[in-house]
Order: C-alpha cells, then structure tokens, then sequence
C-alpha cells in the first residue's frame, strides 16, 4: 500500500512537470573577446548558439577563482594557473591538495 502511494505522488509531480509552458528566451547583448593577435581566428570557434555574455564572462572568472571548488576548499583554478605567470604556476611539478606533488606541472591556459 505504501509503495503505490509513492508511485502516485511521483505520477503527479511528473504531470505537473510537463505541463510547463516553454519559457521565452531573453536575448541578451554579447560580449567582444579581445584575444591577441597570437590566438588566431578566436572568434569563429565560438558557437552562434551559444555566444559569449558579459555575465558569463563574470560567471566563468568567478568560478576560475573558487576554493569551493576544490576537493577540501583550499584551492582554486587560480592556485596553479596563475595569470601573472602565463596562466602556470612556474614550477616543475604543481602541487595539490595538503601539498601533494603531482606528476606534471600546471599546463598555461
């Protein structure tokens, strides 16, 4: 008797779920990457679908620099990518989590 209660209440959540009406899409203004020159043709990788925003330019840096992200909060992409040090770390082998050495360096982004 308890099982089918639960199917039930499942039933109806997944019929109030499809009923949604699809959402408008908002479009929003894009944002001109600058690369340098060195990069090549940056741009035309860029998927017509999915262009670049100024809020996820904010979103991607905002994740790039978050300790949470790491396996006990204590690093960030930024740890070892360093932007002053051509996005590396400048060391022979990086160093992980509790300073755990790695088998490689941080590769320049």
């Amino acid at each position: 008797m308890r099982i089918n209660i639960y199917i039930f209440f499942i039933l109806i959540l997944i019929s109030f779920s499809c009923n949604e009406e699809p959402k408008e899409i908002i479009p929003v203004e894009s944002f001109e990457l600058k690369p340098p020159v060195y990069f090549g043709e940056f741009q035309q990788r860029i998927p017509a679908d999915n262009p670049i925003t100024q809020k996820g330019f904010e979103l991607g840096r905002m994740l790039f620099y978050e300790k949470k992200l790491s396996g006990d909060n204590s690093m960030s992409c930024g740890t070892c990518h360093q932007q002053s040090k051509a996005f590396t770390d400048g060391q022979a082998v990086s160093l992980g989590i509790d300073g755990q050495a790695g088998k490689v360096s941080a590769m320049s982004l």
